[in-house]
């Protein structure tokens, strides 16, 4: 089994479709039918110019479900976010015990760590309601 991108070129045909044009047509068929095997949920059409993939238009069951998994990867990066502003706070906190910042430089460091985490919390936010104004859009 080959990745499709050493056995074709993925093209974008449009907004909801994708055109899979082989090296050679010879694997057409092979082709057509492991992307059929692979149970995408696409509609799969082949014509002289290669294989054409069409995503369907989303129900409110994939909605709830894309909602669902981009809420999910909304938490996964406030925690990872969370996770890197402790071990910057410990680092920060050694180098103050070190003897290598002063106290106030200590509290600087802090305050601007906490700026930089709010900041990119609200990054992670506004993508996400753009995402989520993208999905639940009819």
């Amino acid at each position: 089994m080959m990745p499709i991108n050493q056995l074709a070129n993925l093209g974008i045909q449009d907004a909801k479709s994708l055109l899979v044009t082989p090296f050679d047509n010879s694997i057409m068929k092979e082709l057509e039918k492991g992307l059929s095997d692979a149970n995408l949920g696409l509609a799969i059409s082949a014509d002289s110019a290669g294989i054409r993939l069409s995503f369907p238009d989303l129900t409110s069951e994939r909605r709830v479900m894309l909602m669902k998994l981009a809420k999910e990867k909304l938490e996964e990066g406030k925690i990872r976010i969370r996770k890197e502003r402790d071990e910057v706070k410990k680092e920060i906190e050694r180098m103050e015990k070190d003897k290598e910042i002063s106290e106030d430089e200590k509290f600087l460091k802090m305050e601007e760590l906490e700026k930089i985490t709010k900041e990119a919390g609200e990054s992670l936010d506004k993508i996400f309601k753009n995402k989520e104004e993208e999905i639940t859009k009819v």
